[in-house]
């Protein structure tokens, strides 16, 4: 025989002995914990964050964009502002591939990277 009935009364059913309800909020308890391990810890990412990403590269969106206005030497100017650059400067483009200080021309759209206010990384963004 069928159960039949016009309402369907899952909160009143039990399941060995334990409410529907009572269930179904203890297995949505312990499905959500599963995900607790993928959860990300601490604060989100911002541009005070460390750029580099594992394999050493920065990810282009923690860096900030400019246009190169000068190239003086020793420092670059960005956006009309100078800017130190550090003697560990790692110069890309942003297909990863390495590239030199002198290859800024003015009109050189870049990200950049600060750290103790000096730029520690580059990347040239190549037109398309």
């Amino acid at each position: 025989m069928a159960y039949r009935s016009n309402t369907n009364h899952w909160q009143d059913r039990t399941v060995h002995g334990v409410p529907c309800a009572q269930t179904l909020v203890r297995m949505m308890l312990v499905g959500s914990m599963a995900f607790l391990p993928f959860a990300p810890l601490g604060r989100a990412a911002d541009a005070h964050a460390d750029p580099t990403t594992n394999d050493g590269r920065a990810s282009l969106l923690l860096l900030q964009l400019g246009e190169v206005t000068a190239n003086p030497g020793g420092e670059l100017v960005i956006d009309h502002k100078r800017y130190p650059v550090s003697p560990s400067v790692i110069v890309t483009d942003d297909e990863g591939r390495p590239r030199d200080l002198k290859e800024l021309v003015p009109g050189t759209p870049v990200r950049f990277h600060l750290r103790n206010d000096k730029i520690d990384q580059l990347v040239m963004m190549l037109p398309r």
